[in-house]
């Protein structure tokens, strides 16, 4: 197989690297802030490799995948797949949602590239996956067994609704909606919309990174605590290091809500397998959602089916280039139905 570009994409960041279809080489991360379009960044990635300038390339994106045109969800960008073939000279190109390349690459970790919370480790268990992942936005995807390896369940899981789980968070949801509520009025006053309807508060908008910033928000104003101008990063560098007693409360809270939400996707998936999570934000809180008991509780807290979750395992993705694992995997002829290819071949 000959060499090819493999590209992951998100809201936050770009990694690019080489592939033969086994090793990773060339790697190079971007942050997506800096470029005004995807082909910028793409440019930079061209004047950085070295030798020829392969012909071929596979894109992961995070967005939703099955036309031509490709808008990304949390940033202002959008190209044309036949237009990035023909002004790169590529002679093939594929492009698939992030998440669906994550959940194909889930099979190919090893133990060192996983950290288990809880649960059982199952013992030659042939059952679905469950993966997620917040970041920028949320990530939601699964693998369900077939008799010739995983087929990926492509999905918009990450804009299911999310309920307060607790009185205290009842106070919190209050907020988030009104919040919720002055966004969608001025989107709508903007944009010419005719009516301002009742926001809808979806796993997204609160497991991602302004998410964060809402339920600090949330917190603060429940806590009658001075609002700070925080980033996301800087609410959980404060959270962890325990310098504002706000911020490590939002922090129990999105582990709890992560831990509500990847619940349910188990139990939608019947995924005894377990659940598998990445995302950005989970690299950086890795240590405080594996030694504390916020997502777990919240994850086997089912009703009936509690028991049932207490066997269930999660793992922590730790490996930085799953997304980029995920894209030469799908180089592969059994997912050629995946995403959108364009070929002179």
């Amino acid at each position: 197989m000959s060499t090819f570009i493999v590209g992951d994409i998100g809201g936050t960041n770009g990694r690019f690297a080489l592939s033969d279809g086994q090793v990773l080489s060339q790697f190079k991360r971007f942050s997506c802030i800096e470029y005004a379009s995807f082909e910028q960044m793409l440019d930079q990635y061209l004047d950085f490799i070295n030798g020829a300038k392969p012909k071929a390339a596979m894109f992961v994106i995070a967005t939703h995948v099955s036309a031509d045109y490709v808008q990304f969800t949390n940033q202002p960008w959008a190209f044309s797949i036949n237009d990035i073939a023909k002004r790169y000279h590529f002679s093939f190109l594929k492009v698939i949602n992030d998440f669906t390349a994550v959940s194909i690459a889930i099979p190919l970790l090893g133990a060192q590239q996983l950290v288990q919370i809880g649960g059982e480790m199952p013992k030659h268990l042939i059952a679905a996956k469950a993966v997620i992942g917040p970041g920028t936005g949320l990530g939601v995807s699964g693998l369900l067994p077939h008799e010739d390896g995983w087929v990926p369940v492509q999905g918009q899981g990450g804009h299911v609704s999310i309920q307060p789980g607790n009185d205290y968070e009842k106070h919190l949801f209050k907020v988030i909606v009104g919040r919720l509520h002055e966004h969608s009025c001025a989107y709508n006053k903007t944009n010419k919309k005719t009516h301002c309807e009742y926001p809808y508060v979806s796993a997204e908008n609160l497991l991602s990174g302004s998410g964060l910033l809402l339920l600090y928000i949330a917190v603060a104003t429940v806590a009658n605590s001075q609002i700070k101008n925080y980033t996301p990063a800087d609410i959980v560098e404060a959270g962890l290091t325990q310098k504002d007693a706000d911020c490590e409360q939002v922090l129990k809270i999105f582990c709890g809500l992560l831990g509500e939400v990847a619940g349910d996707l188990v139990l939608s998936l019947g995924a005894r397998s377990g659940v598998y999570i990445g995302g950005g934000i989970v690299s950086h809180i890795t240590t405080f959602l594996s030694e504390t008991t916020f997502f777990r509780e919240r994850f086997e807290n089912k009703g009936c089916m509690s028991s049932y979750m207490k066997k269930i395992p999660a793992y922590i993705i730790s490996e930085s280039t799953i997304g980029l694992m995920g894209a030469v995997e799908c180089r592969k002829p059994s997912y050629a139905d995946l995403g959108v290819t364009c070929s002179t071949l």
